[in-house]
């Protein structure tokens, strides 16, 4: 992991498993187009429901952090 994608799965993490879910990874894209990928699991798999409300905290997370300056894409997935 880059040292980008290691910061963002720790602040990640500890809202994640008070949500249930686990971080199963957090890919970040190059600079010329910022993509942030983060990928869930949870035991019994993950619905569309659980991407959808996983998809608001971990947004407003990123709000937070800010990651990279001005836009980028963020996407919740399973894997």
């Amino acid at each position: 992991l880059t040292a980008k994608e290691k910061s963002l799965l720790s602040a990640l993490e500890p809202r994640a498993a008070s949500e249930g879910v686990e971080i199963a990874a957090v890919i970040v894209g190059s600079k010329k187009a910022p993509t942030i990928r983060v990928y869930i699991d949870a035991a019994g798999g993950i619905s569309f429901d659980e991407l959808a409300r996983t998809q608001s905290w971990v947004g407003d997370v990123m709000d937070e952090l800010d990651p990279f300056p001005g836009a980028y894409m963020l996407e919740v997935s399973s894997p």
